[in-house]
């Protein structure tokens, strides 16, 4: 599981989806996960979702019983037993006992039901079952790692878009690379740009906290006249601490229980527990968030 939660979300109501959907994504926000819903409110939809890939990039699947002018509940439940899929499934009605007849009959297990004036508070439910898993220590070491890399190819990225943009000349890039990387050791640059020509073949190969630093020192001259940037400056200056410094102790320290508690103690002690999984998810979904606007700003500026 990753920090983006997908659910497929099959109801034909539109306004009371859009409503309903808001607080649910309030409700992930507070766990440290986004919320990526899609919706589709006819059986046929589901059977073609089901045709590309079984629906397995959905983490929940949540289906309204009963459908407008569309098949009953019952065939959902069918085309759902029949394909095999064990996707974690909310149903719901205004007659939640006609959705519990009806698995009763069709013998599918692992579903669960909600009268649909109680739906956010059985959704909330579900979801802390299905994410129990991810509260581990080697799982949630494993969603660091996919979203921390994520971060580190947009912040490559940007940094390219800058150059580019800002016309940033060889000379001025190869300054860069000496002094962030090298410190001015001649020693160690005799030879660098013999074996790698450009900046943008080499950049990819610097360590996490250079190419933030040398992300940093690309947006400085430019916070003068650009307010937003500035603002981009202030939010993302814990980007080390919060991004970098984690994913570090996560892959590189071994736990250690401590009375039953497991505590990694690297260059900052981090005691592991719900609470602090959540904050890692939502510094993660911040710092994304702050790059994916730095690079509508860059766009916009230029």
């Amino acid at each position: 599981m990753k920090i983006k939660y997908h659910i497929l979300w099959v109801e034909d109501e539109p306004s009371w989806y859009e409503t309903t959907l808001q607080l649910f994504k309030e409700t992930l926000a507070d766990d440290g996960f986004e919320l990526i819903s899609e919706r589709k409110d006819n059986i046929q939809q589901i059977r073609e979702l089901i045709a590309q890939d079984g629906l397995k990039k959905f983490d929940m699947l949540i289906i309204d019983f009963t459908l407008k002018d569309s098949e009953k509940g019952d065939d959902i439940i069918k085309l759902i037993r029949e394909n095999d899929i064990y996707t974690d499934v909310l149903f719901y009605s205004s007659a939640p006992d006609k959705v519990k007849e009806s698995m009763f009959k069709n013998g599918l297990e692992g579903v669960y039901t909600a009268d649909r004036k109680d739906i956010e508070v059985k959704f909330n439910a579900v979801f802390k079952t299905t994410i129990k898993k991810i509260q581990e220590i080697n799982a949630m070491r494993g969603l660091i790692m996919g979203e921390t890399s994520e971060l580190d190819v947009e912040i490559e990225d940007l940094v390219m878009l800058l150059v580019e943009r800002y016309n940033k000349s060889d000379e001025d890039l190869r300054q860069i690379i000496n002094e962030k990387v090298f410190l001015k050791l001649e020693s160690n640059v005799k030879n660098f740009w013999t074996n790698y020509d450009t900046f943008k073949n080499y950049f990819p190969k610097i360590d996490a906290v250079k190419k933030w630093e040398i992300l940093r020192d690309l947006l400085k001259p430019l916070k003068s006249t650009n307010s937003d940037i500035k603002t981009f400056l202030e939010n993302n200056k814990t980007y080390q601490d919060q991004v970098i410094t984690i994913r570090n102790q996560f892959a590189h320290v071994k736990p250690v229980d401590k009375n039953g508690v497991l505590v990694l103690e690297g260059k900052e002690k981090i005691v592991f527990t719900d609470e602090i999984c959540v904050q890692i998810r939502k510094d993660l979904i911040a710092h994304k968030q702050y790059l994916e606007e730095l690079k509508a700003i860059i766009l916009k500026e230029s």
